[in-house]
């Protein structure tokens, strides 16, 4: 086989690796979510970022006080 053949195969095969990559990292890589998944329930429940819109109703339905 001439010496041009084997360099020409070698780029095929890296495109065509990279293509697949590629492919595969855009359309079947797992989704991250947007919570953590190790932390256990009770930490989940106290994280700030879910609760903060309502932080301030619940205190002031559960002590009666405006504030």
């Amino acid at each position: 086989m001439p010496v041009i053949s084997w360099f020409s195969s070698f780029i095929f095969l890296g495109l065509s690796v990279s293509l697949g990559l590629l492919i595969y990292f855009l359309f079947y890589a797992p989704k991250k979510k947007d919570k953590e998944p190790d932390l256990p329930p009770e930490l989940e429940r106290q994280s700030p970022e879910s609760n903060d819109a309502s932080t301030l109703e619940n205190l002031e339905k559960k002590y009666g006080k405006k504030g």
